[in-house]
């Protein structure tokens, strides 16, 4: 019974998807289709000797691939964004599967349409021509991966996130937190080293075709010099310091996100159990939404990860309802600046949405680490002296 309405979801999906291609973005205009005429007039992948664009080489393969194809750059380069929109909502409805509302008719419904249709998501790649989706993908498979604890492949995943864009270290510490609970081998964590190793071999290809090793290995350190603004249109609270001196905001903003994320670590390690999958759902929410609202010079795009992840909080905590719709609000807001030229709210008053729903993540994700010092937290029963065996003698002599 649930077949119709889910075909009929795919379909009316597609149908605002196509609705959409025909926009023209100011990233597809003047970087997409230039790298792509590139890399059809000088041979395709053997093009990627060169260093005509700032992305890493994994999205290239793929821009590269398809540039074989008699179709145009821009219905091929969002096409490829789609297509990965289907691989991000069935990881989603994956990961909903788990829960009790995920396992309802109803649920798997939702699970399904809640990805598909978020503004953010149908924007990101429909109209804007943008391609965070792969990285968001590979990273809900990572996170389904980690709550069946498989480490090993949701290492690999995050690798792969990696690969294609840096905003994918928004959502790695929440592995690292994942596997620093003291109730797992340490061993379990040596599969992190699969992460920086995935993604030094998605650079061994264009390496071999010419481009120099520096180049592939800078490609991150650069980007992240590319802009000096504190915000680029982002709901974050750097939106409530305009004209403030950007280097020395840019570093402490850098050193309050590690801050942070060690003390995340330290109470990680203090926690006396396993994580269940509403917490390490919530470590999740947390980490890729508490980076991109501390982080300086961050763009509108960068919250696409937590827009996606935050919708799996209500299959788990239905009081949470509101938490995905204050993320994804405030994020498709900011879209308006780029994709229009206008924004209907003050980005000021996006930022406090966000950080209100960073405020009940953050405190739902304390709630569910039980820590040697909360009382709260199960203790393990105290152990019964054992009798002595003089004990035992006299005792059975009395009888």
């Amino acid at each position: 019974m649930v077949a119709f309405p889910a075909t009929a979801t795919v379909v009316a999906a597609l149908a605002v998807r196509a609705a959409l291609f025909p926009i023209e973005s100011g990233d597809l205009t003047g970087f997409l289709v230039p790298w792509w005429n590139q890399m059809r007039d000088h041979g395709h992948l053997t093009a990627l000797k060169t260093g005509f664009s700032n992305y890493t080489p994994a999205y290239l393969y793929l821009l590269a691939l398809l540039s074989y194809l008699p179709v145009s750059p821009r219905v091929a380069i969002k096409s490829l964004s789609v297509a990965f929109e289907g691989i991000q909502a069935l990881a989603f409805v994956a990961i909903a599967l788990r829960s009790k509302l995920g396992r309802t008719k109803q649920g798997r419904l939702l699970a399904l349409a809640l990805p598909l249709f978020a503004p953010s998501v149908v924007l990101n790649g429909a109209a804007w021509a943008q391609c965070d989706v792969i990285h968001t993908a590979f990273a809900l498979l990572a996170l389904h991966a980690a709550l069946q604890e498989r480490w090993v492949r949701a290492s690999v995943l995050t690798g792969l996130a990696l690969c294609f864009k840096l905003q994918a270290s928004f959502f790695a510490p929440a592995l690292v937190l994942m596997l620093a609970r003291p109730s797992l081998p340490w061993r379990k964590s040596l599969a992190l080293l699969l992460v920086p190793a995935v993604f030094l071999a998605s650079l061994v290809p264009a390496w071999l075709v010419g481009r120099p090793a520096r180049e592939l290995l800078m490609i991150y350190v650069d980007q992240t010099g590319a802009y000096t603004s504190l915000t680029l249109s982002a709901p974050s609270f750097y939106q409530w310091l305009p004209g403030a001196p950007s280097a020395p905001l840019r570093a402490a903003g850098v050193i309050m996100t590690a801050t942070v994320l060690a003390a995340g670590l330290y109470l990680v390690r203090q926690s006396t159990r396993a994580g269940g999958n509403h917490e390490r759902i919530l470590t999740a929410v947390a980490t890729t939404l508490l980076c991109p609202f501390l982080l300086p010079s961050m763009h509108e795009r960068y919250f696409y990860t937590a827009d996606v992840l935050s919708m799996l909080l209500p299959f788990w905590s239905p009081r949470r309802w509101w938490v995905p719709l204050a993320i994804g609000g405030a994020s498709t807001m900011c879209y308006g600046n780029y994709l229009f030229g206008q924004v209907p709210f003050d980005l000021k008053y996006m930022s406090l949405l966000v950080a209100a729903a960073l405020v009940a993540v953050l405190r739902d994700w304390g709630r569910a680490l039980p820590l040697a010092w909360d009382p709260a937290a199960p203790r393990a029963a105290p152990a019964r002296p054992r009798p002595s065996p003089a004990a035992g003698y006299f005792r059975r002599r009395r009888r």
